[in-house]
């Protein structure tokens, strides 16, 4: 036969293990995500490709990544809200948009980098400016030597890169 005070223990003891098992499961339902993620691509109006080895950062976090070979890239941990997302790559002028992060989601965000200079488009020329025409260099010796520039300036240790077609 149990007493009345070892049944008043197993009361109290269950009640001890109730309130225990509840706040054990609610803990993740209060632990929510801050930060979301930014996905997307780096485009080149101008030559019709998608763009490799763009540096990409969100304003006033030390958050950064380069694109992929194919012009992707992915930024997680980004604080939820309105953020300024920065892109830059040597030879293309730098691009600053804003992107709104969702806690807990992925934002889609298309860049477009182009060496037209966006502020001009649109604008009559002045008639005292001469336009000529096109002056079309070979990409590819500019390319592969902005590639080796951008290529040391972000590099995480000392490093020298040299084109290969600089030789």
């Amino acid at each position: 036969m149990h007493s009345p005070c070892s049944s008043h223990r197993l009361r109290l003891s269950q009640l001890c293990l109730l309130v225990f098992v509840i706040l054990l499961t609610s803990t993740p339902l209060r632990a929510q995500s801050t930060t979301g993620t930014i996905e997307g691509r780096v485009f080149n109006p101008a030559t019709g490709s998608y763009v490799e080895r763009v540096r990409l950062t969100v304003a006033g976090t030390a958050l950064e990544t380069f694109t992929d070979g194919d012009g992707n890239y992915r930024l997680s941990g980004v604080p939820a809200g309105t953020v300024q997302l920065q892109a830059f790559r040597t030879g293309l002028p730098a691009s600053t948009t804003t992107v709104t992060v969702v806690a807990g989601g992925v934002a889609q965000h298309t860049i477009n980098l182009s060496g037209a200079d966006a502020a001009s488009a649109g604008k009559p020329a002045d008639p005292g400016v001469v336009k000529l025409d096109a002056f079309v260099v070979g990409s590819t010796s500019m390319d592969s030597s902005a590639i080796a520039i951008n290529e040391q300036r972000f590099a995480a240790e000392i490093k020298n890169v040299v084109s290969a077609q600089e030789f």
